[in-house]
């Protein structure tokens, strides 16, 4: 038998088989996903709305407000925040120490794996809530899911800056919110 991805699919896929297990592997998007034991794994909800939470790894408020948004009844995505504050910091420092320049590492195995996690993430979710403070990477993620013709929220920290573009949650009937209450108010809507 060749050696190759589809092949190690259908064989795992029919020793699982033979286990009596339900789990099945699967080659998606050009990335191998297997699951070991279907039974110890909880299965997303997929009549809930999914509301993907966008912000900063520094940001120790992340897990709070999605835990919030979750008691109104949407499933939420926030589990890229389980990576260190600092990742960002360390994946540069990583590939500095490589001798990599910024366009280098943007084409290695690190940069494309975190970027199809989220991305897969951001396709599969309903509604896009960009907490601030974010920097260019949590807009750009937002404006993708705008562009999608998802609803798109922000909500804001202090108002140090003004700027108008913000606007454009309106777009897809999401909205700046300046306070928890309001974002919970307007998603609500949503349900």
């Amino acid at each position: 038998m060749d050696i190759t991805l589809e092949n190690i699919r259908k064989e795992e896929n029919r020793r699982i088989n033979e286990s009596g297990s339900s789990a099945r592997l699967s080659f998606e998007d050009g990335a191998f996903w297997g699951i070991a034991n279907a039974n110890q794994i909880k299965t997303v909800s997929h009549d809930k709305k999914i509301v993907y939470i966008i912000g900063s790894l520094k940001n120790p408020e992340i897990p709070l407000i999605a835990n919030q948004l979750r008691e109104l009844g949407f499933e939420v995505f926030d589990d890229w925040h389980s990576v260190s504050p600092n990742g960002d910091d360390l994946w540069k420092d990583y590939e500095m120490k490589r001798g990599r320049t910024y366009e280098e590492a943007l084409n290695g195995w690190h940069a494309h794996n975190v970027f199809n996690f989220d991305k897969k993430h951001i396709d599969n979710s309903d509604i896009g809530v960009l907490i601030m403070p974010a920097g260019k990477s949590a807009f750009l993620e937002l404006g993708y899911m705008i562009g999608q013709g998802k609803p798109g929220f922000i909500l804001m920290d202090d108002q140090e800056r003004y700027d108008v573009m913000v606007l454009f949650t309106e777009v897809t009937g999401g909205s700046v919110c300046f306070s928890i209450e309001t974002l919970k108010e307007n998603l609500k809507t949503l349900l």
